[in-house]
């Protein structure tokens, strides 16, 4: 049995639909995730130069984040404190 035109043209157009609503969530996801890289990179060179590289374990707290509103309250915080641990004792 053959499908109708009228029912392959609304297949195509879920089909499509999907498509761009894939697309979209895939964007969404990658402006994110950059948004989440530029506050770990912003966070760690600024308390760099306040307080020196980041250690390894320091680095890998901040890094785990993906709290863009809690990265930006540790960001103001190192620019208040004066060590790494204090950044990180506000981020408990």
């Amino acid at each position: 049995m053959e499908e109708s035109t009228t029912y392959q043209v609304i297949v195509q157009e879920g089909i499509q639909q999907g498509i761009q609503q894939g697309i979209q969530q895939g964007i969404q996801q990658g402006i994110v995730r950059g948004e989440l890289q530029h506050a770990h990179r912003a966070l760690l060179l600024a308390g760099g130069k306040r307080f020196g590289a980041a250690p390894a374990e320091v680095r890998e707290v901040i890094e785990a984040i993906q709290d863009l509103d809690y990265l930006d309250r540790l960001f103001l915080r190192s620019l208040e404190v004066n060590s790494w641990q204090e950044v990180l004792e506000a981020a408990r």
